[in-house]
């Protein structure tokens, strides 16, 4: 460090020439990693944290803290090792396909064979400069800490964004759905699915079962870290999601001058995109009918002309519905039944 000031700021480079652009930043010194703080809320002087912010130039800085105030002001002489880590955005590269080290570090690393057997976290391209001036004026967007919040739920979808399925539950629910119980007092509940989980392996009870601690996945572990980070005096219990496809029916008749196949098949796209598995990421999901028909009247209008009909015929809604319940349509949950006949307005035309 070669000033002693408060809230010392450091420039950093955001974009390389390559196009890379900044995605993570770490910073230590000879005490050990130093913890990012998104605004200096709730922290104490000699808390060893660090902000990030930019100016309108749009050149980011890492900034510390002020002596006795708030953070860490370092020393005249301070050393602090800062790494950076840079992304070319929305790139995936495709399953199985090989790369190599940039450099090589011992004669055996010349033997070594790399392949991608999964993408865990996609790649993304940066906002926009319009999107952030938007953004910028909604500053409680940007406050994901779950203590002040209370959304705990929101916490682990910002940094798990590639979870199929999540449920938070609190104490409350929790006691809702089984027998109460001292041992659940602070204490957060979790079902979730990660991308990369065998669906296959998931129970399909009437209600999930818990999970030993001694059998939580590297996913829950890492998750139970992130909740405690946020807020130590929680205790967090995972539960085996439900898996429960809704058995619909649909019926539709259409004119004659359209291909009932056809029509069926974009209903069944039109359903599927909307509350197939893939779009139903929340726990105990219940749907009303009437989003139902005019979702399909406003995508498919060959079943809204004068005449035409539809009907949706969907399981009763159960009077309680456990928190840990991945209700979604599936393409085997899902009969579609499109028939041809003449439509004919029931008034005079001319």
């Amino acid at each position: 460090m070669t000033r002693d000031e408060p809230f010392h700021a450091v420039p950093i480079i955001t974009k390389l020439d390559d196009g890379q652009f900044l995605s993570a930043i770490d910073v230590s010194d000879d005490l050990g990693e130093w913890a990012f703080a998104d605004r200096y809320v709730n922290i104490a002087a000699d808390d060893r944290v660090y902000h990030v912010e930019a100016d309108d130039r749009q050149q980011v800085y890492i900034r510390f803290g002020m002596k006795g105030i708030v953070g860490v002001q370092p020393e005249l002489g301070s050393v602090f090792s800062l790494r950076f880590d840079y992304s070319h955005g929305n790139v995936i590269p495709p399953l199985n396909s090989s790369f190599s080290l940039t450099s090589i570090q011992s004669p055996l690393d010349a033997f070594l064979t790399l392949n991608i057997l999964a993408v865990r976290v996609p790649g993304e391209d940066p906002i926009s400069i319009d999107a952030l001036r938007t953004l910028a004026k909604y500053p409680s967007i940007y406050d994901a800490n779950a203590v002040y919040l209370g959304e705990f739920d929101f916490l682990v979808r910002r940094n798990f964004p590639t979870l199929r399925f999540l449920s938070v539950w609190n104490e409350r629910i929790e006691e809702h759905t089984r027998e109460p119980s001292v041992d659940n007092v602070n204490c957060l509940f979790i079902a979730c699915v990660g991308i990369d989980d065998d669906l296959s392996l998931i129970a399909d009870d009437a209600q999930g079962q818990l999970v030993s601690e001694s059998d939580w996945s590297g996913l829950q572990r890492t998750i139970a870290t992130t909740v405690k980070r946020a807020d130590d005096s929680y205790r967090v219990k995972f539960y085996t999601p439900v898996i429960a496809p809704q058995s619909w029916r649909i019926e539709a008749l259409i004119g004659t001058a359209y291909q009932p196949s056809v029509i069926a098949e974009r209903i069944r796209e039109t359903i599927l995109i909307r509350y197939g598995q893939s779009a139903i990421k929340r726990g105990g999901f219940t749907i009303a009918v009437q989003d139902v028909y005019s979702a399909l009247r406003r995508t498919i209008p060959e079943i809204a002309e004068p005449g035409a009909d539809i009907q949706v015929f969907l399981p009763p809604t159960p009077m309680f519905i456990v928190p840990e319940s991945w209700r979604y349509v599936s393409d085997d949950s899902l009969t579609i039944d499109v028939k041809a006949n003449s439509v004919l307005s029931p008034a005079w035309g001319w």
